[in-house]
Formats: C-alpha cells, sequence, structure tokens
C-alpha cells in the first residue's frame, strides 16, 4: 500500500474515533467541528490550484478550464467555510444563518456546475443522449431542491 493511502486510511479512521466518542469531550469537538472544515478546504484548495499550476501550460484541449472553474468552486467553499469559523469560533456566534459564509458557499455552485457542463460537453460525443438528457434533468431536479432547501428557511 501506498504510504499516502496509509496517511489517508489513518487519518479516517481517527476521524472515526474522534466522532465516534464525542460526548466525552463536547467543547473540544465544538471547536474541532467549526475549525477543522476550513483546513480541509484550505488544503482542497491548495492542491487544486497547485495541480493547476502546474499543469495549465502542459494539458490539451479543455481540462485546464475545467480545472480551472473547479478551482475557483473550491476557493468560494473555503471561503464560505472560513467565515463560518470566524463567525463561530471568534465573533461566538451560536448558528450565522443567513451569513456571508452561505453567500460563498451557494456561489461556489456556479463555477462547480459550469466545470461539470464542460466535462460532460467534452465527453458529449460518446455519450447517448438518453444518458445526457437524464443526467441534465437529475442535475436541474436536484438544483432546484438544494435551492428550495436553502433559501425557504430564509
Amino acid at each position: 500500500m501506498q504510504g499516502i493511502y496509509k496517511v489517508g486510511l489513518l487519518t479516517a479512521m481517527g476521524l472515526v474515533l474522534l466522532y465516534a466518542f464525542q460526548g466525552y469531550y463536547p467543547d473540544f469537538m465544538y471547536f474541532f467541528s467549526n475549525a477543522f472544515p476550513p483546513v480541509i478546504a484550505g488544503a482542497a484548495v491548495t492542491v487544486s490550484g497547485l495541480s493547476l499550476g502546474r499543469y495549465w501550460r502542459k494539458a490539451k484541449g479543455r481540462f485546464p478550464v475545467i480545472w480551472l472553474y473547479f478551482t475557483a468552486g473550491l476557493l468560494l467553499w473555503f471561503l464560505g467555510e472560513a467565515i463560518w469559523a470566524g463567525y463561530t469560533l471568534i465573533l461566538s456566534v451560536e448558528l450565522p444563518y443567513p451569513s456571508a459564509a452561505d453567500v460563498f458557499w451557494i456561489a461556489g455552485y456556479i463555477p462547480f456546475f459550469i466545470a461539470l457542463f464542460l466535462y460532460v460537453k467534452l465527453f458529449g460525443s460518446v455519450l447517448s443522449k438518453k444518458t445526457l438528457a437524464f443526467s441534465m434533468a437529475a442535475t436541474v431536479i436536484l438544483t432546484v431542491l438544494v435551492v428550495a432547501a436553502l433559501l425557504i428557511p430564509v
């Protein structure tokens, strides 16, 4: 097993144990549950940005543009996570809803959908019309459900 997979497996096992016994240390879990997501989102956007920078000129076709949109979505989600952590950990706002973090989280979907559209369009010639229609319908339905679930409480 490669080293990175071992690290990933150990991290996942550690997180499972941490959350399984969270009732024993609620103060730590409050901090961890608000501080850890921005760290993970920051790591994801950093790795995505580094990969984009490394392969921007080498990759052919639309892959660099697709990856740029994907990275932009990750950046917006990271900003949402960081703002949420700031509200809860620094400003002591228990449940900041709606907040600026929500704006960044929702805005992050725009570049993700553009990346998904470009990616599907890139391989559209090998997909049947029925598969494309089903995928687009499912995407639209799920988007409407998510937007409704997020906007109705506001």
